[in-house]
């Protein structure tokens, strides 16, 4: 089975892409979204987030069209439209991987930031096409099993037996019967204790290690659960080993409940081993996928808490008619407060290429997501007690940025607050999905900290006048 290999936020067309053949009687079309994806076994979509984001069912992943039943003598003329998902999808006997359209250093800086994990042991070559999908997987396993180990290992009530000369617990009324009988010093004695759940560090255990053995360097971070996980023995995986894991009571307390989580990782990780995309049964499903627009919101949210330690950095859930039938949430991705001073922004991962309304279509700032954003800013330029200073729309920008273009100093044409499209310059160099060279990746990193310095630099000097004003 060939591996099509596509890229993110992709819309284009194709002349034969390996791994989809047809006939030339029938035409193929492939689509996939959020909903149909849900619903295939051992496929899984990942967030970053505390908790599972809820996903348009909708959002479009990949679609695959042919245009037109090609002759003998014409090679097929695909259609090829892609989403915000980057990951690995093996499906309808298709072996799929989606990559960043930005080069993995861009995303490797992402997790970076995010989780405070560099993949720099990752190498550009790769050697089989789930790779680039599998270190998202073992990156996401890492950090929220780092954060889940921070309240300790699942523990469940179990019932110990003693056999001492002390009573531990109350009598076991069985055992005495049937071994102390008549009394010879010692008593059979039960106790209800609390112990590490046995199913679940074994499962933890075998994932743990897959991690380790294949990215060593991104896995420091939880080399202290391995060393907990190896001094409790954990005993071989069972075949139900995995079904009592992930059913087990203690999952149910809320201290435990985000292993629920990890564990779903876990599971993933040790199936993959056995899913290669030279499979050959039509039948079999298996993937996962990140929302890389997720990413990118996260990932410069995390810019600015570090960058702006003055300011609160959140995304408040906001209800409007809070009595009315029609009732709605608003949820602006990132709003930035520090006293009664408030700017909001929305992050969108798309192109930005400074292009405006033309004949040809609404231009690189999507209709929906400007109204959106002024949505936001209206509904805190009508809050009592706030000042509201500015805000704007945060992209990963294709070119460099010019103020000219991006800053307006009035808002809707009003004194008080300003309007901006900014976001992170991506160098030349990560603007393409190409394998980098090995030795390159460090040199891209440092391009890419110089833009997000410029960012902030940017950003900052807005707030200042502001907050002088």
């Amino acid at each position: 089975m060939a591996t099509l290999s596509v890229v993110d936020n992709f819309l284009s067309g194709m002349s034969n892409p390996d791994g989809f053949k047809s006939s030339a009687q029938k035409k193929l079309d492939f689509f996939l979204d959020v909903g149909t994806f849900r619903q295939l076994p051992n496929c899984r979509l990942l967030s970053f987030r505390q908790n599972e984001d809820k996903y348009d069912d909708d959002d479009l992943i990949l679609s695959i069209r042919q245009k037109a039943i090609p002759s003998q003598e014409q090679e097929p003329n695909w259609h090829i439209q892609s989403g915000n998902y980057v990951g690995y999808i093996q499906t309808k006997g298709h072996s799929i991987e989606i990559k960043s359209r930005f080069s993995e250093p861009f995303l490797q800086r992402m997790l970076q930031a995010v989780n405070n994990v560099y993949l720099a042991d990752i190498d550009g070559a790769q050697t089989t096409p789930i790779d680039y999908a599998r270190f998202l997987l073992y990156t996401l396993f890492i950090q929220k099993l780092e954060k889940a180990f921070l309240l300790g290992l699942p523990k469940v009530y179990q019932i110990k037996h003693h056999h001492e000369a002390g009573l531990k617990g109350r009598v076991y009324i069985a055992g005495m019967i049937k071994r102390d009988m008549p009394y010879k010093g010692k008593l059979s004695s039960q106790q209800r204790v609390r112990a590490v759940d046995e199913a679940i560090i074994s499962v933890l255990n075998i994932a743990v290690k897959r991690v380790f053995n294949e990215y060593k360097q991104a896995a420091q971070n939880i080399r202290h659960v391995s060393t907990a996980l190896r001094q409790l023995n954990p005993k071989k995986l069972q075949k139900e080993t995995m079904a009592n894991a992930l059913s087990s009571k203690a999952l149910s307390n809320p201290i435990f409940a985000p292993y629920k989580q990890v564990l779903s990782l876990a599971k993933l990780i040790i199936e993959q081993q056995s899913v290669k995309p030279a499979r050959s049964e039509k039948s079999k499903s298996y993937g996962f996928l990140v929302n890389v627009a997720e990413l990118f919101e996260l990932y410069v949210k995390s810019l600015l808490q570090k960058n702006f330690p003055d300011w609160s950095v959140d995304s408040p859930k906001i209800k409007l008619y809070k009595n009315q039938f029609y009732s709605r949430h608003i949820i602006p991705d990132i709003v930035m407060r520090k006293g009664n001073k408030v700017a909001v922004f929305d992050t969108k991962y798309k192109r930005m290429n400074y292009k405006g309304t033309n004949q040809n279509g609404m231009g690189d700032v999507d209709r929906s997501d400007f109204f959106q954003i002024h949505t936001y800013m209206s509904y805190y330029q009508s809050q009592p007690g706030i000042e509201f200073i500015g805000g704007g729309l945060l992209y990963p920008l294709s070119k460099p940025y010019d103020s000219n273009k991006c800053f307006s100093s009035q808002l809707l044409n009003e004194h008080q607050a300003w309007f901006c499209v900014d976001g992170i310059e991506i160098p030349q160099t990560l603007n393409s999905s190409d394998v980098v060279e090995t030795g390159k990746s460090e040199n891209q990193i440092a391009d890419l900290i110089c833009a997000e310095r410029a960012f902030i630099a940017r950003l900052k000097q807005r707030l200042e006048d502001a907050w002088n004003d």
